[in-house]
């Protein structure tokens, strides 16, 4: 009786090793498996950023990976380990330099090769360095031709033309108005003015003295004399009403910001074909003015 007790618990002790070795030998295989999935998931390139975020996950690895996944490095993606990152969705370019993807087509720094900077007023187009001032065939941008037979002008310089031609002709007007806001006591005379004065031809000794005020709504004859600002006197002061700003045609007439005057009459240079870019300046018959220029194109 006591020996076959005895065989008994052999046998289940024997076949209870044959178990454990069995799920040992599973859990085993199970581990080594999971963890080859997760490197084949670290070793493949994502295809889009989401996807990439996704792969820092630790799915499927085995109980001591996952208790110490947060002593392992993640995998960092740069294009010149994996190229074809530059060639996913909104990627900056399909092109790989210093680990940036960009477009050699169109990027300024590193145009048609990975290094070559464009100077400071051109672009990128096509992989080669273009000024889009001047360039017929990338007018103010990459392929925007001209015409046949026009030509390309940077619209900002066109601009920048025309408001200093009109600055430059509404300096006297705006020194006048300024000295008109600053000077209205009427004894409150300029030495310029006073040494106007004292030369006056025709007028007396008592005139043309350093203490007499001279102002032209008393003496016209001060707005025609020799260096005077104009022959017409407005407020006290002597301008030209055919090209002020601020009487423009007759006293206390003021022009827009981008007019000028010119005959009397308040005109836009920009837009105006009998005073293009400046008074009297007209274009051709059949040309129209537009930024100051005439024929613009």
């Amino acid at each position: 009786m006591a020996m076959k007790l005895i065989n008994i618990s052999f046998t289940l002790l024997a076949a209870m090793a044959i178990v454990g070795a069995a799920n040992f030998q599973d859990d085993h295989i199970e581990d080594v498996e999971m963890q080859t999935s997760t490197v084949a998931e670290a070793t493949t390139l994502p295809e889009t950023p989401d996807e990439a975020e996704a792969t820092t996950s630790l799915r499927g690895v085995s109980r001591f990976l996952y208790n110490h996944h947060k002593n392992i490095p993640l995998p960092s993606y740069t294009c010149d380990n994996f190229p074809r990152i530059c060639r996913a969705k909104n990627s900056l370019g399909p092109d790989c330099c210093k680990k940036k993807c960009v477009d050699v087509k169109t990027d300024r720094y590193n145009c048609g090769i990975c290094g070559y900077r464009c100077k400071y007023t051109e672009i990128c187009c096509r992989g080669k360095c273009v000024n889009a001032s001047f360039d017929k065939r990338h007018c103010g941008g990459c392929n925007q031709k001209c015409k046949k037979g026009d030509f390309c002008v940077l619209l900002v310089l066109a601009m920048l033309l025309t408001l200093t031609i009109s600055t430059l002709s509404a300096i006297p007007g705006l020194e006048e108005s300024f000295f008109e806001e600053e000077n209205n006591d009427p004894n409150d005379e300029t030495k310029s003015q006073l040494e106007k004065s004292t030369s006056l031809r025709g007028t007396s000794r008592f005139l043309a003295s350093r203490a007499a005020v001279m102002t032209c709504d008393k003496q016209p004859r001060v707005c025609r004399v020799s260096g005077s600002g104009g022959p017409d006197c407005c407020k006290k002061k002597c301008v030209n009403t055919n090209t002020d700003r601020v009487n423009c045609g007759k006293c206390g007439k003021k022009c827009k910001y981008a007019e000028i005057c010119c005959k009397g009459k308040c005109v836009n240079p920009r837009s105006d074909r009998k005073n293009c870019g400046g008074c009297n300046n007209r274009c051709k018959k059949g040309s129209s003015c537009a930024y100051g220029m005439c024929s613009y194109a």
